[in-house]
């Protein structure tokens, strides 16, 4: 009689089997579809959620590497695509949600949806995907700046095109630059230097998965000697457009005199008030029909631009509307009690302040600008002013600035009126750092 012994094999022996099976379906499964992939001329990538996706991916990786195509497991997310892929996708990033969904992202967006900028969102991104060109025209404080970048990232990546979106903005100034970057990065709640980045002279915060960058003027046209058809980058937005001028162009002149650049901007000297920075992109524009270029500005000739630059759509956005009070010369002084006087409406600090009190004599020539404010003046009836406020205007001379009388009333203004900002405008910048060195004396 002959015994036949059965033993049964460990689970988890079995298990391998039964997973070893699984993956090799899964592997024959994948490579249909990265055949379809490789076929079809629309799709850019595959995305597969799928726990067995993830558990396979080191199979999947191999196989699409021996296809020419290239792979990335972002956190529970496979991405295999005919384009390289970042570290770091936004629009697979699985704690967005709970960014968006905590107290401050909640705050955030309530914020964002309350700016002029966010209700005609639909109307610029349909005007950006449908033109080449497109000009935004829109008052200060309507949120331009910060949203119009955040609306093309978003819709890019909703899109499934936010791999290879590269949006470069623009701004007149490195502070601005630098500040826009940062408050767009905390809007999005992400580390700057992550989806968004600056990058300023002998300066920079960005990486690999940086897709909008914000920079100055003379950094893309640093660019443009290098890459002059903008390679890789998708739109470019020029901000604060009226703030561009001739200076700018004149610095990089020479510069661009030993490339053949040089030759197409010979326009540049014949039409002085031509930007050098548009010049080079309207020249530009030809060579790349995908690359969207959108021009910003609060004051800007929207008109003038969309000629130059063949009709491109203009897209108003309305400003934020407050109550404004205007305060007279006049009701100043008798809100303040402040007396002027011949001798304190001197407009310098130091050592020749003293020498000028002293030296100070009545004006030989009028100015048409005093002739008018005196003429004014003695025609108005003061009245009903107190009687020091009707010597101080007797005393007032046109032709000075008044420092102290620009202390005193600001000090008035934080010792009696509710905490906030004041903005001074000056008439240039030997004005601003003698009322900044003034200040700093009476603080301290």
């Amino acid at each position: 009689m002959l015994y036949v012994g059965l033993t049964r094999a460990p689970d988890s022996v079995i298990f391998r089997a039964q997973a070893g099976a699984a993956s090799s379906e899964n592997i024959i499964a994948w490579k249909r579809k990265l055949n379809a992939l490789l076929r079809s001329a629309d799709k850019q990538e595959l995305v597969s959620r799928e726990k067995k996706d993830r558990r396979d991916f080191e199979q999947i990786a191999a196989l699409a590497g021996k296809m020419g195509l290239y792979s990335h497991l972002y956190m529970k997310v496979v991405v295999v695509s005919k384009v390289p892929l970042p570290n770091y996708r936004f629009d697979l990033d699985d704690k967005r949600p709970q960014r968006e969904e905590s107290p401050g992202g909640r705050k955030m967006m309530g914020f964002r949806c309350s700016l002029p900028a966010y209700k005609e969102k639909d109307t610029i991104l349909n005007a950006i995907s449908q033109n080449q060109v497109v000009i935004i025209s829109g008052e200060t404080g309507c949120g331009k700046t910060t949203q119009i970048p955040q609306f093309i990232l978003e819709c890019e990546a909703e899109s499934m095109h936010g791999a290879m979106c590269n949006i470069i903005c623009t701004q007149p100034r490195r502070i601005s630059a630098m500040s826009v970057s940062e408050r767009i990065a905390t809007e999005r709640g992400e580390n700057l230097g992550e989806t968004v980045g600056y990058k300023v002279r002998l300066e920079g915060m960005k990486g690999r998965d940086t897709h909008l960058l914000f920079c100055t003027t003379g950094i893309l046209l640093r660019r443009l000697l290098i890459d002059r058809n903008l390679k890789g980058v998708t739109h470019i937005i020029v901000d604060e457009i009226h703030e561009r001028g001739i200076n700018e162009g004149i610095l990089c002149i020479n510069s661009l005199r030993k490339t053949n650049m040089a030759r197409e901007l010979t326009d540049f000297f014949v039409c002085l008030m031509a930007d050098f920075l548009l010049i080079v992109l309207k020249d530009l524009l030809p060579r790349r029909p995908e690359l969207r270029l959108i021009l910003m500005s609060a004051t800007l000739d929207a008109e003038l631009f969309s000629s130059y630059f063949g009709g491109a759509p203009v897209v108003q956005i309305p400003g934020f509307t407050y109550p404004v009070r205007t305060h007279f010369l006049e009701n100043i002084l008798e809100t303040t009690g402040y007396q002027l006087t011949p001798y304190n409406q001197i407009d310098d600090y130091g050592i020749e302040k003293m020498w000028k009190m002293s030296k100070q004599t009545p004006r030989k020539r009028k100015s048409q600008i005093a002739s008018a404010v005196e003429d004014t003046l003695s025609a108005a009836d003061f009245k009903d002013y107190s009687a020091l406020t009707r010597e101080s205007l007797s005393n007032w001379n046109p032709d000075c600035l008044g420092f102290n009388l620009i202390e005193y009333l600001l000090c008035n203004i934080c010792e009696n009126e509710r905490p906030g900002a004041v903005l001074v405008f000056m008439t240039g910048w030997d004005d601003i750092t003698s009322l900044k060195i003034s200040f700093k004396l009476i603080l301290y």
